[in-house]
């Protein structure tokens, strides 16, 4: 690049030398002051002021007033000494007139290529400009997204740990009591250390779910899918779990539903749905699972007759702000379950539906295409 420029230089160079020797020899055999040189002078100036760099403009200037002032000079001092060339008064008006048309028109041709190249510079920055400010917000709310996930990432962290160290705490009470008291009753503490357990890996669970998601997305594998037989299998767990708060799980279903689904993460949303169910709902309480079809598609229900929530509490269901959530019987959580339930079911095609009333229990509805 720069050894182009170079010759771009010396050409422009060479061409200023040149043009100036003609203009000189032709201001002498062109009645000089007299006729149409001086003009032409002044086109070429312009020309090599349009086509050059800046930082050649004063050797321009200089050779521009010193040929100039060299020529007045000399015919000045040496009258008679530039013959005329005009046969009469006539052919000198054509000849500065014609001259001068061509001179308009060179600067007029210089000038809109300066304005044209000025309005093209100008917009050319302000695009410039335009790209570094877009960039300029990209970088803005992408360093406000990284510095909101390290401050949720800082807050989960801190959730993990408090509510990891209560039911840690307790299964240490637990087993340092049978220990130190071989006597008791061990049934009821088993009861309670398995509950701790149950509620702990589910917490676990869901956190881990939900980490795998964030830093490697989610590959679905898809395949057509007879939605009871996910209910069941998930059942004969939930049954038990619910069983411990007393509370009992009835099944609504219709025969042979399918959907074309990724099974696991179908079992996931569908579990969270259930231990939600249970973490808030009271002792004796029903839990009604249906399955049926709508609009062309599958829907499964998760019915509860809790303590329900509040638009307000609606509204931030599924939001993804890690919060300690505590059910009817002090079961712990981060809130993730619903939020992951969520993403999930997004990813499926599909979405969530909830209605909830306070004292009044909740539904929680998951629609699916049918297959």
């Amino acid at each position: 690049m720069s050894r182009y420029q170079r010759k771009t230089q010396t050409a422009i160079i060479t061409y200023a030398i040149l043009s100036y020797g003609v203009l000189i020899t032709n201001y002498f055999f062109n009645s000089g002051i007299d006729g149409p040189t001086l003009m032409v002078f002044f086109v070429i100036y312009n020309l090599l002021i349009a086509i050059t760099s800046p930082r050649l403009y004063i050797l321009w200037v200089g050779l521009h007033i010193a040929s100039v002032c060299m020529l007045l000079w000399y015919e000045y001092n040496n009258p008679g000494g530039i013959p005329g060339v005009y046969a009469n008064r006539e052919e000198r008006f054509i000849d500065i007139f014609s001259t001068y048309i061509i001179s308009l028109g060179c600067i007029s041709v210089v000038t809109g290529y300066l304005r044209i190249s000025y309005i093209k510079q100008q917009k050319k920055t302000a695009e410039h400009a335009r790209r570094i400010e877009v960039q300029s917000r990209k970088i803005s709310m992408q360093n406000n997204n990284l510095k909101a996930i390290i401050q949720e990432r800082d807050k989960l962290f801190s959730i993990i740990s408090h509510d990891m160290l209560g039911p840690l705490s307790s299964i240490q009470s637990y087993l340092e009591l049978v220990t130190e008291n071989p006597e008791l009753d061990e049934m009821e503490m088993k009861q309670e250390l398995l509950n701790l357990t149950k509620n702990t890996s589910g917490m676990l669970r869901n956190i881990l779910q939900w980490s795998k998601s964030q830093a490697q997305g989610v590959q679905l594998h898809k395949t057509r899918t007879n939605i009871n037989d996910i209910i069941s299998q998930i059942l004969n767990v939930q049954r038990s779990i619910a069983a411990t708060k007393g509370i009992d799980i009835v099944t609504n279903t219709e025969d042979e539903l399918y959907t074309i689904t990724d099974p696991e993460i179908l079992k996931l949303v569908v579990r969270n749905l259930i231990n939600n169910a249970v973490k808030f709902t009271p002792q004796g309480g029903i839990i009604t699972v249906s399955i049926g079809q709508e609009d062309n598609g599958c829907l499964v229900s998760v019915q509860d007759t809790g303590i329900g929530m509040t638009e307000e509490q609606q509204q931030k269901l599924f939001t993804t702000e890690v919060k300690s959530t505590y059910g009817t019987s002090n079961e712990k959580g981060v809130g993730l379950g619903l939020s992951l339930s969520n993403e999930f079911v997004k990813l499926l095609g599909g979405k969530i539906m909830v209605q909830s009333k306070p004292n009044e229990g909740s539904v929680f509805s998951v629609y699916l295409p049918a297959a």
